[in-house]
């Protein structure tokens, strides 16, 4: 089954950078939402399993390539997850990311 991205991915590599607890020593916001950045020195292939179900999930390609069952993204490219709790990429060596988990907005609350 998926595994959440800290823990398959390379620990030196890949940071959780912003989360509603300041896990891993991460900077807190008062929000349920995650930001990781990955850098990544060979290939890779992981899923990525929401931390809350009815997240959004928002992956940037700052740079190389990435595949996901939908697109190949390229450097500058994004790709969002709005229905599924899982996203599977693969990643070419010197790949770099951005990874976002945020909750839904829906129209109403605006």
């Amino acid at each position: 089954g998926a595994r959440p991205f800290h823990t398959v991915a390379f620990p030196k590599q890949q940071d959780l950078v912003v989360s509603p607890d300041g896990e891993n020593s991460s900077l807190v916001i008062q929000q349920d939402a995650y930001l990781y950045y990955g850098l990544f020195n060979k290939p890779k292939s992981f899923q990525y399993l929401k931390s809350l179900p009815g997240n959004i999930i928002y992956l940037f390609v700052y740079r190389c390539v990435v595949e996901t069952p939908s697109a190949t993204l390229r450097q500058g490219d994004a790709i969002g997850v709005v229905y599924g709790e899982v996203l599977n990429v693969k990643l070419e060596k010197g790949t770099e990311i951005l990874l976002f988990e945020v909750p839904e907005i829906s129209a109403t609350e605006y």
